[in-house]
């Protein structure tokens, strides 16, 4: 140590818990890029390219954190992300299942983004198992943990290289040698990555294998919960009692498909948090006088929350089937269906829903 510096960084250090620090570890880095950004935030004002990124930032981060990982920096539209900074033997698998996760979640937003704003969305993630240094940057408020190193870099490089290779989510083969079992390859490719003479092989990923699926969700560190066995159907624990209070309304992410709990001062409801035909959030519909159905925003078309039968169907549109202020939304009093209401139950202090 040569000056007062050198020894508020060196105090700094001995602070910080030990194998967190300043050491070089193995470790998953993942990168998500948001495809087109730029071309698409043009043509959007500054409130909506903020809205759109915490939208998507919103669910990323849920995926990653749900299984273990740790979101290092949102670097304009991308994510980067680490997995098995604390030593855990299943951090490439979850790695490769969070990255999944995050695709459907973008699925699931795609008709949303091209209803409001008439435009295609998606992303490109790629996934390096490597060595990198985890150490603390930074200083007062704007310190944090992060990963430097080559790893970081090739997994950056290999998340540009879906652009060229028109794929969405690429691992190394350092990656793919330590979980090949326990993935689905829909292809591989031979590549030189950005910046590099070498040239790689890089894998596309499709999906689990049922058996790691299996095996992840029985893991407690997954971030879900266990089912129960109740009535001839299999119940999963939502959400804490006390989140939902009387009077309000939440969302929850799941694997398939979005819930929308909505609690009033008698009933309790659960709901696929989607339009039936359009495929949008449910989230800002207001409930009708007497609370127990549903107004959707998009068509005004009334549903009982307790049958899930329509009441009304379409109110808000003109002759025409066209939104009187969202008219690019199309005719939308096609594809005529009913909502599916979902059984919701409060037992031990938490919300349950059968999603079987």
């Amino acid at each position: 140590m040569l000056d007062e510096a050198d020894l508020e960084i060196t105090n700094q250090l001995i602070r910080r818990p030990s194998g967190r620090v300043g050491i070089a570890k193995d470790v998953v880095v993942m990168f998500c890029d948001i495809r087109g950004f730029t071309a698409f935030s043009a043509s959007l004002s500054a409130y909506d390219v903020m809205f759109v990124l915490n939208r998507f930032f919103r669910q990323a981060g849920a995926s990653i954190e749900e299984l273990g990982g740790s979101i290092d920096n949102f670097i304009g539209d991308a994510v980067m992300a680490l997995f098995g900074i604390d030593g855990d033997p299943d951090a490439p698998v979850k790695a490769v299942a969070a990255a999944l996760r995050m695709l459907e979640g973008v699925d699931r937003l795609k008709p949303y983004m091209e209803a409001m704003y008439g435009q295609s969305f998606d992303v490109g993630i790629g996934l390096h198992y490597g060595e990198a240094v985890i150490g603390s940057l930074g200083t007062g408020k704007a310190e944090k943990l992060t990963a430097i190193g080559d790893t970081v870099n090739v997994a950056s490089r290999i998340e540009a290289a879906n652009k060229d290779s028109g794929t969405r989510l690429l691992i190394s083969e350092e990656l793919h040698a330590r979980i090949k079992d326990e993935i689905v390859v829909a292809d591989f490719i031979r590549t030189k990555l950005r910046g590099t003479s070498e040239r790689k092989t890089l894998y596309e990923v499709k999906a689990l294998t049922p058996a790691a699926n299996e095996r992840l969700s029985r893991n407690p560190n997954r971030g879900g919960a266990a089912t129960t066995r109740f009535g001839g159907q299999d119940w999963e624990p939502v959400l804490d009692e006390a989140e939902l209070p009387p009077g309000t309304r939440k969302g929850v992410e799941r694997d398939l498909f979005d819930i929308l709990l909505i609690r009033t001062e008698k009933d309790l409801f659960a709901l696929n948090n989607a339009c039936p035909h359009l495929n949008l959030p449910l989230n800002d519909s207001a409930l009708t006088e007497e609370q127990t159905g549903i107004v959707y925003r998009w068509h005004q078309s009334c549903f009982d929350l307790v049958s899930g039968r329509i009441r009304e169907w379409c109110a808000g549109l003109d002759e025409q089937g066209l939104s009187t202020t969202q008219p690019q939304l199309g005719r939308l009093h096609k594809n005529r269906r009913e909502m599916v209401p979902l059984p919701v139950r409060i037992a031990d202090g938490k919300i349950w829903v059968a999603l079987d």
